[in-house]
């Protein structure tokens, strides 16, 4: 009995390190001004969690559909809601260009996105 109770402890411990790795790596694309939480998106996580990972897109456009914003975001939800749409079962998708204009939303660009044209995706999002 004692023995089960040592192997879920360590297996909880071992779980909440890899979420706490997982976090403190994740990135943030935008910054809502006056939110009190921002949320990160966790890359590695994309796949196993249909795109909820995500979490920072979501905090910035909150009636998008699609979660998965940039390149290298996986997003099966996505794609689960594209076939369901296809099919006639889902309608009036929203994505981040249908939204209102949030003018407390700031896209956060690194050296490297600039170099790469990271800036491009952030005007076709309209963001200022």
């Amino acid at each position: 009995m004692y023995l089960v109770g040592i192997i879920g402890g360590v297996l909880t411990f071992s779980w909440e390190a890899l979420l706490v790795f997982l976090i403190t790596s994740a990135v943030k694309h935008w910054e809502v001004e006056g939110a009190a939480v921002q949320g990160h998106n966790i890359k590695h996580l994309g796949l196993i969690t249909m795109g909820e990972s995500w979490h920072n897109n979501h905090h910035a456009f909150p009636g998008s559909a699609k979660l998965g914003l940039h390149a290298g975001e996986v997003d099966p939800g996505w794609w689960v809601l594209k076939v369901l749409e296809r099919m006639g079962l889902v309608w009036n998708i929203k994505l981040p260009e249908d939204l209102p204009v949030r003018p407390e939303l700031t896209a956060i660009v690194s050296p490297i996105q600039v170099m790469e044209g990271g800036l491009e995706s952030a005007q076709t999002m309209r963001i200022d």
